[in-house]
C-alpha cells in the first residue's frame, strides 16, 4: 500500500535526523575523516541521501543546500592542502543552514518560502568560498539548481592542418594500402555450394543358398484320412435316417 504525503514526510524527518548526526560527527573530525575512506564515504552518502529525498518530496531549500554540501565534500577528497579551521568553519556554516531548515520542517511540517530563500542567499557565498578554496577558482555566479562543481577546462583549439608538401626530393610516406573488403557472412552463405544429394539406399538382396519357405503340400496319407472321416460321417447320417 503506497504511503501518503504526510507519512512520507514523517519518514523523511526521521531519516534526516540520522543523516544530520552523521554529517555533524564527520565535520567535527574532518581532518581525520578525510584520511579514512570508509568514514568519508559515509559522510558524503549522508549528504547525498538528504539531497535525494528532499528532491523527491520537493522540499524547498533543503535539496539546494544538501546538494551544494555534497558537491563541496566531493571536492575535498581531491584537495591537496591541509584541512584547516577555516575550511571546517565554512562546512559548518552550510551544515547549520541545513539543520535550521530541517528543524523548521520538523516543527511545522513545512518550510516557508521566505525562510528557504533567505537561507539559500546566506549559504551561496559560503559554498562559493569553499569552491574557491578547494579548486582555486570562484564561479561568476552560483546556480541554485546545480551544485558548485570544479571548473571544466576547455581543450585548446588545434592549429590549422598544413597541406603536405608534394615536391620531389622530400621524404614522403608511401600511401597506405587499401583495406581488403570485409566479407559479408550472408553473401558468403548464399554463394556456398549446395551439399550433394543423398545416395540411394540399395534394396536388400536375397541370401544365397536359402529358399523362401512354402506351405507344406498335402500327402496321400492325409487325403485318405480326410476321405475316411467324411465317409464315416455320411454313414452315421444314413443310419439315423433309415433307423
Amino acid at each position: 500500500m503506497p504511503l501518503n504525503p504526510e507519512e512520507l514526510l514523517l519518514c523523511f524527518i526521521e531519516e534526516v535526523q540520522d543523516n544530520l548526526e552523521t554529517i555533524e560527527q564527520g565535520l567535527l573530525n574532518l581532518s581525520r575523516v578525510v584520511q579514512d575512506p570508509e568514514s568519508f564515504t559515509s559522510l558524503v552518502r549522508a549528504a547525498h541521501s538528504i539531497s535525494g529525498s528532499a528532491g523527491m518530496l520537493q522540499i524547498p531549500g533543503v535539496q539546494h543546500i544538501a546538494q551544494h554540501l555534497e558537491a563541496c565534500l566531493k571536492l575535498l577528497q581531491f584537495h591537496t592542502g591541509p584541512v584547516d579551521a577555516r575550511l571546517q568553519t565554512q562546512f559548518f556554516q552550510g551544515f547549520q543552514a541545513l539543520k535550521t531548515l530541517t528543524a523548521e520542517l520538523q516543527k511545522t511540517s513545512r518550510i516557508p518560502e521566505s525562510l528557504a530563500q533567505r537561507t539559500m542567499r546566506e549559504t551561496d557565498p559560503v559554498f562559493a568560498q569553499l569552491n574557491q578554496a578547494l579548486t582555486g577558482q570562484i564561479p561568476a555566479s552560483v546556480n541554485r539548481d546545480t551544485p558548485v562543481l570544479p571548473p571544466v577546462s576547455t581543450p585548446l583549439s588545434s592549429p590549422p592542418r598544413q597541406r603536405p608538401n608534394l615536391q620531389p626530393g622530400l621524404d614522403q610516406q608511401p600511401p597506405l594500402a587499401p583495406h581488403p573488403p570485409i566479407p559479408n557472412p550472408q553473401s558468403s552463405q548464399s554463394k556456398r555450394p549446395l551439399p550433394p544429394p543423398p545416395l540411394p539406399i540399395p534394396a536388400p538382396q536375397p541370401q544365397l543358398g536359402r529358399q523362401p519357405s512354402r506351405p507344406p503340400q498335402p500327402t496321400w496319407r492325409t487325403l485318405g484320412a480326410k476321405v475316411r472321416r467324411v465317409l464315416s460321417v455320411l454313414c452315421r447320417t444314413l443310419r439315423r435316417m433309415l433307423g
